[in-house]
């Protein structure tokens, strides 16, 4: 992750993988399994997805793919994307996740 060490979030991932899927199972009336059949299904459609791109990460930091930044100051115009991820958000979401089960 851009500004985290690999090792770090490497580690968030898979320690936090169990919790989640559990939180999941305890939840899942709550979604709409239609795209993804069950939770299984999802723990490793996400794990597959969270792995490409660990795996990408180092590459795709040198050719510009991911670009460190914060909020509220962005180093884009406006309109310069229509769909912009926060890996930021998405981290917490997991640590959250991980301290509260």
């Amino acid at each position: 992750m851009v500004g985290i060490p690999d090792c770090d979030f490497k580690w968030v991932v898979h320690d936090t993988y169990d919790a989640i899927i559990e939180q999941t199972r305890r939840h899942a009336d709550e979604f709409v399994w239609t795209t993804i059949p069950n939770v299984d299904e999802l723990g490793r459609s996400r794990m597959k997805a969270m792995l490409t791109f660990l795996d990408d990460d180092e590459t795709g930091r040198q050719r510009g793919r991911y670009i460190a930044a914060e909020l509220p100051t962005l180093p884009f115009g406006d309109d310069a994307f229509d769909v912009a991820l926060c890996s930021h958000f998405l981290l917490y979401a997991v640590m959250d996740v991980a301290e509260t089960s």
